[in-house]
């Protein structure tokens, strides 16, 4: 299971390549909500994304496209 460090600039292309590489690994990325975007659609499966109580119904296309949501 992958996280990327909150101390890392992050980019589309950053994420992107850390789910890819979750993908490759047939394991999991944990992101926050407000990173998805179109460009991760393919690695969907393998995206945990950290919700809040407040933040699940803001975020119900994403928990439908994942296997997993903390």
């Amino acid at each position: 299971m992958f996280q990327v460090p909150d101390s890392l600039i992050l980019n589309e292309q950053v994420i992107a390549s850390a789910a890819k590489a979750a993908q490759a690994l047939d394991t999991f990325l944990l992101i926050r909500p407000e990173d998805y975007s179109d460009i991760l659609h393919p690695y969907a499966r393998n995206l945990i994304p950290c919700l809040t109580g407040g933040s699940i119904q803001d975020h119900e296309d994403l928990i439908l496209k994942s296997r997993v949501a903390e």
